[in-house]
């Protein structure tokens, strides 16, 4: 990612495989939000099995570090495509600039991830 990443600065245009390896990172954020929020939420339920792997409170605080963390990086990925320099089907958003309202809708996107993969993973148990 950052080889790509410098390549477009060094050339001054975006390379195409950027965005791609973009779109992988938000997937990967994904799949890992939702596997380890499953996790833990199965751990809190008291599921039996979870119950006897024996985690200890430091490993589900470590968990839940890092879901958040993964919440927060897909609300960055999609805040930062309502920013006015970034096309979405030939369309830019409506955000210019890092601001308070680019740091509120990142902040809004992080919970709106958040609540739907917990939602699933409660609907689960």
């Amino acid at each position: 990612m950052l080889f790509l990443a410098l390549i477009s600065c060094y050339f001054r245009r975006k390379m195409s495989l950027l965005s791609g390896a973009k779109y992988a990172e938000v997937v990967e954020a994904g799949v890992s939000a939702l596997v380890q929020t499953n996790f833990l939420v199965s751990c809190m339920a008291g599921i039996k099995q979870m119950e006897e792997l024996a985690v200890s409170t430091d490993d589900l605080e470590s968990l839940a570090t890092s879901v958040c963390v993964s919440f927060f990086s897909l609300g960055l990925s999609f805040a930062g495509r309502d920013k006015a320099d970034t096309k979405i089907l030939q369309l830019p958003g409506k955000l210019q600039g890092w601001g308070a309202a680019l740091v509120l809708l990142i902040l809004v996107r992080a919970l709106e991830v958040g609540t739907r993969i917990c939602a699933v993973n409660f609907l689960e148990i």
